[in-house]
């Protein structure tokens, strides 16, 4: 690195000088870390200048016409953290620097002087011949917020022709403008011809109120760039309620817009001036012919919770329409309360499948309302969508009289993911009755039993009306069979969940039982949990201080293998843990020195709660 002349003294030499002459200075250099800074060769120099300076600031201005960069960047710091209205006029000469680096440094160290004392603005660099320099000004004002700045900022708007400098002058405006600067900003969301200043010129010009501002705000909706139109409908929120020429334009994007956002933009800003018109025009866009429209207005009013459109949905509820009923249904259920549930159990009947699963989608939200009676018809749905949403309420509602339907469902469905959503209910209402059921998906060769003639569910294959949501695969079913088993801790699960779980070829659901096992809790668990790692500990290496890297690269199937492994051996080091046998101390203890360090963590644990159950032993017997 070459220095520049007059970096002469050595840094650590003037560790040991004596406190500056100005009583000023220590206190600006520490709340600049001053000592800390970069290149440590030009902070010695600076330091050694302003040594004997009192006061230090006009040394400190004339330091700041050095010929070299790095110098000019720290006193720009020290400039601004000087706490002087006096260190005002060199940082404003330092934000014309001709280096970026320097004057961004002087942008910042302006605001910071600007948090401890008043300064005054200068404007000069607004007439900069630089295009980047007067970019850094108007930035400068901008972060200052001075309204003395409005005049000259309005100046250089009107002459500007850089894009990214007029760009700046209109954020500056944000800040710095009053309704002084309404006539320039009017002109450039009109007639800019950048798309980025119109768009950043809209929101600054809704700041300010007044007809022409709200014409010229109806006329951007119109704007050919959709960017512009959808902050234009964005900023004409506040406008809408009071104006009913206001809603009608937003209307009119959106139904007419042809880019999503805008008539996103615009139902959000109808649905956030909930007049009653207003209500009116959202309420007809979701029950009218255009799906683009309605989809939007239905999501604008579930982002305003506008409960008040309610009524109006509900004289709809009838339409002959299937995608207007799904609409409604998709409003009311996300809006919610108790006093629509008639609707909704209406509508949990109707002929469209997806209507029916929008209102029992709904009726979750109706709390004690919701009885197994009017979920029970649901279960035995053609849909398979509406059986798994009425089976995935049953289970959060903890009503264990959903138990032998539940039962029936997981044994005879036609579909894996159906009886995996019966499962995992099952699961969490926590009946063992349940039991056998689960075991019987878990075991399951894939062969099932129809149900006996007489016995009064039927179930057919439905219509797949959401594909997002794929089948399970037996897999993924026994895997939430197992984790529903685990929830109900039943020691008949134990065996089965060894052979067909702990066994497995698959990690996921090996890691699953031994988790499923661990909450059952049975000691007779624990020769096969020890079993299904202790091969691994028997030739894996172990954690030691020195860590070797051997030559090459792992291929990626073994690395995935590896990291499903390292959760299989970290949920049965949980699972032992839980159980609490002390006969699994010696394979915890080799678990301890295991690679991945989840493992590691899991059987410190279980050794440390085993440690304490056998403590609690003797004092249990003595009493």
């Amino acid at each position: 690195m070459v220095i520049g002349v007059g970096f002469l003294t050595p840094f650590s030499a003037l560790a040991q000088s004596p406190s500056p002459a100005d009583p000023q200075l220590p206190a600006a250099y520490a709340r600049a870390h001053f000592d800390r800074l970069y290149p440590p060769e030009a902070v010695a120099f600076i330091k050694e200048q302003l040594q004997t300076a009192n006061p230090f600031l006009p040394v400190l201005a004339q330091l700041a016409k050095d010929p070299r960069p790095e110098v000019r960047k720290l006193v720009a710091v020290l400039l601004g953290e000087s706490a002087q209205a006096e260190a005002a006029p060199p940082l404003w000469q330092l934000v014309r620097d001709d280096q970026e680096p320097v004057r961004l440094t002087a942008a910042g160290a302006l605001t910071r002087l600007s948090q401890t004392v008043a300064i005054g603005v200068e404007t000069d660099g607004l007439r900069d011949p630089r295009a980047p320099v007067r970019r850094f000004v108007a930035a400068a004002l901008n972060m200052l917020g001075d309204k003395a700045a409005e005049e000259s900022l309005i100046a250089a708007l009107s002459t500007e022709e850089n894009e990214l400098v007029r760009l700046d002058l209109v954020r500056a405006l944000g800040r710095c403008g009053t309704k002084a600067a309404t006539p320039v900003l009017i002109k450039t969301v009109r007639d800019d011809p950048s798309v980025l200043v119109r768009t950043t010129a809209v929101p600054v010009l809704a700041m300010h109120a007044s007809a022409q501002v709200t014409e010229t705000l109806l006329a951007a909706l119109q704007d050919p760039d959709w960017h512009v139109r959808a902050i234009a409908a964005l900023v004409l929120r506040g406008r809408a309620k009071e104006s009913s020429e206001v809603a009608t334009a937003l209307l009119d994007r959106l139904y007419h817009d042809d880019f999503a956002l805008v008539r996103d933009r615009a139902a959000d800003s109808l649905a956030g001036a909930l007049s009653n018109e207003v209500l009116k025009g959202l309420v007809a866009a979701i029950v009218s012919d255009n799906r683009e429209a309605g989809i939007h207005a239905a999501r604008g009013l579930i982002y305003a919770k506008a409960v008040a459109a309610v009524p109006l949905l509900l004289e709809h509820r009838n339409d002959p329409r299937p995608e207007v009923r799904r609409r409604i249904v998709e409003v009311i259920g996300a809006l919610g309360g108790a006093n629509h549930a008639a609707t909704m159990i209406e509508l949990s009947g109707d002929p469209d499948p997806n209507v029916r699963l929008g209102a029992v989608n709904a009726l979750r939200g109706l709390g004690p309302d919701l009885t197994l009676e009017i979920l029970l018809p649901r279960l035995g749905d053609t849909n398979s969508h509406v059986r798994a949403a009425a089976a995935r309420i049953l289970g959060e509602r903890g009503d264990r009289a959903a138990v032998p339907h539940l039962v029936r469902l997981l044994r005879f469905d036609s579909e894996t993911f159906v009886r995996s959503e019966a499962a995992e209910a099952l699961g969490k209402l926590g009946d063992k009755s349940a039991t056998l059921a689960l075991i019987e998906v878990l075991v399951d060769d894939g062969t099932r039993t129809a149900p006996a003639p007489g016995e009064g569910l039927t179930i057919g294959g439905g219509i797949e009306m959401l594909p997002e949501v794929a089948s399970l695969t037996e897999l993924e079913r026994r895997i939430k069979a197992v984790q529903a088993l685990g929830e109900l801790r039943d020691e008949r699960a134990v065996d089965p969940i060894i052979q067909k779980g702990l066994a497995a070829e698959d990690a996921g659901l090996r890691a699953e039982s031994a988790v499923a096992l661990g909450k059952i809790g049975s000691p007779r668990a624990t020769p096969a949990l020890q079993l299904s790692v202790k091969p691994y500990y028997d030739t894996a290496p172990k954690v030691t201080d020195t860590v070797l890297i051997a030559a090459g690269t792992v291929d990626d199937r073994v690395r995935v293998v590896q990291e499903r492994e390292a959760r299989v051996r970290a949920s049965v080091a949980w699972a032992l843990g839980q159980i609490g046998d002390p006969q699994a101390r010696a394979l915890l203890t080799m678990a301890l020195d295991d690679v991945n360090s989840l493992v590691r963590d899991a059987a410190a644990e279980a050794l440390a709660r085993i440690a304490e159950k056998e403590e609690r032993k003797p004092v249990a017997s003595s009493t």
